[in-house]
């Protein structure tokens, strides 16, 4: 095995570690958040369709149609979302793409 795959399996054993830390000592406020996530019908919709694939305009148009919701609707959920940890924002050309981050799953 070269240096640098040994080097990055140990950076990614340590944010693993990372992440359980965080979890153990924020778990209350996790689960929380969570909860709220889950009881909002248009934050469910975007994680459900959030999965990195769909650009915003066409994960919005999606959301639009499955919550029957404005885009502003769903553009201030998705800005909440990011905000909480919820979803991950990827850039790829002019376009945002967002996936679910899986942290309230």
């Amino acid at each position: 095995m070269s240096d640098e795959i040994t080097l990055l399996k140990e950076i990614s054993r340590k944010l693993s570690q990372l992440i359980i830390l965080f979890k153990m000592t924020k778990q209350e406020k996790i689960d929380e958040i969570g909860k709220q996530i889950k009881q909002d019908k248009v934050a469910r919709s975007i994680l459900k369709f959030a999965d990195g694939s769909l650009s915003a305009k066409l994960l919005k148009d999606k959301v639009i149609k499955s919550a029957k919701v404005s885009e502003k609707t769903v553009e201030n959920r998705i800005y909440e979302l990011v905000d909480k940890g919820a979803l991950i924002v990827n850039r790829k050309g002019r376009e945002n793409y967002y996936e679910n981050s899986g942290l309230y799953n």
